[in-house]
């Protein structure tokens, strides 16, 4: 449980950033990239996002199983 508190919060955090991100470089919270730039670092930091909040989910169905 305590690594579904962490991932969470560190999910949230990502999110709060790649809206602030939004705002400089062409990103939505979705992932998408929307640029001709090659901006490696941002590619990556949306990968870990999207593979956090993966893990949360696959954590939730793990330790919280619904009805």
């Amino acid at each position: 449980m305590d690594e579904l508190g962490m991932l969470l919060k560190l999910v949230e955090v990502e999110k709060r950033l790649i809206v602030i991100l939004g705002r400089i470089y062409p990103i939505q919270l979705d992932g998408t990239i929307e640029t001709d730039f090659d901006i490696p670092e941002l590619h990556e930091f949306v990968h870990k996002y999207e593979s956090h909040k993966s893990r949360c989910k696959e954590l939730r169905t793990r330790l919280l199983p619904g009805p």
